[in-house]
């Protein structure tokens, strides 16, 4: 099975390196998505703890670690030779500030150059320290590289920055929003096309104001929301009157194949891909139902792709998905 069918199915094994208070609750949240999870610390005290079922972080009880080790879904070693049986490998280990207000990397080098002696051929690394650009893509690489193995073909790379917010009682670990940067910009998934992801993801962004110039001038638009980070979900309301909602009807349009790609490779739920991105619609114009025909055939002379979203109905001011 490759890497992505192993993750997809539950049956890729993750080794998380440094049980602190980044490294312990991803090896929670993992264990509770069904993944097999080694954890790994240099301190035998933390593994000893944890083996008894106690925990040493605050905001941690101990009834979560005895739920994931009982459960046969979590175990913690301080043996990294285990890191050969690991399919997917994450660093979260301190990156403290030095004298000069920088990140001592000391810990991620360390970390890097002993996972360096276990490294297999298909294994994915990913650093979730805190640190500054180029940590990955040099410093790590080049230690990860010395023997021979090449990053994005003989194994990946990528950076994950830390999101956890122990105080944050709206977002967890597993629902709060995660930057992930990749290695390999020139990978070509079949979804794609024959593009990279780079080309894709990199695409000049669009500005339709040419297209609007002439519709602007008729007084059709009533509302526009550009749609950007926070997708429909929480962008058109901002446009809507009180007292009204925006009913978006998902079969008036397909979305491009890297979006279908991002919600498949993510296993994202409808609620989720439409508050997280655009899925192919750059700018929502709310029109009167009378003047919507005219306002598409303006916009389509000038080249766009427009077509009726949906309906502003009355309710709560949200949008419902249909």
């Amino acid at each position: 099975m490759s890497l992505v069918e192993l993750i997809g199915s539950r049956d890729a094994k993750v080794g998380i390196i440094g049980l602190g208070y980044v490294g312990f609750p991803l090896a929670i949240a993992f264990s509770r998505a069904g993944f097999q999870v080694t954890g790994f610390d240099l301190d035998p005290a933390k593994v000893e703890r944890l083996n008894r079922g106690e925990s040493y972080i605050k905001h941690i009880p101990a009834e979560d670690i005895q739920e994931i080790t009982q459960s046969g879904h979590f175990r913690p070693t301080t043996d990294f030779s285990q890191l050969a049986q690991m399919n997917c490998i994450l660093i979260c280990v301190p990156t403290p500030l030095n004298k000069n207000r920088e990140p001592d990397l000391s810990c991620v080098l360390d970390t890097t150059r002993t996972i360096a002696q276990y490294l297999q051929k298909g294994q994915l690394i990913v650093l979730e320290s805190s640190t500054y650009p180029g940590t990955t893509d040099e410093d790590m690489r080049k230690i990860l590289e010395a023997d021979g193995m090449s990053a994005g073909s003989d194994f990946y790379l990528a950076y994950s920055p830390e999101r956890e917010d122990p105080n944050n009682q709206d977002f967890t670990i597993s629902t709060i929003p995660k930057v992930v940067g990749g290695f390999t910009p020139d990978s070509r998934p079949e979804q794609l096309g024959g593009i990279s992801v780079g080309e894709a993801l990199l695409a000049p962004h669009k500005s339709y104001l040419p297209a609007l110039d002439g519709l602007l001038e008729t007084g059709h638009i009533k509302g526009l929301a550009h749609i950007t980070g926070g997708g429909l979900v929480d962008n058109v309301p901002r446009i809507l009157p009180d007292g009204c909602s925006f009913e978006v009807d998902l079969d008036s349009w397909s979305a491009p194949p890297l979006f279908r790609m991002l919600v498949e490779l993510g296993h994202l739920e409808d609620a989720e891909a439409y508050r997280a991105l655009n899925m192919g619609v750059g700018m929502v114009l709310t029109v009167a139902k009378a003047d919507a025909d005219r306002a598409i055939r303006i916009l389509r002379e000038t080249g766009e792709a427009a077509f009726v979203l949906g309906e502003v109905a009355s309710g709560d001011e949200g949008v419902a998905l249909r």
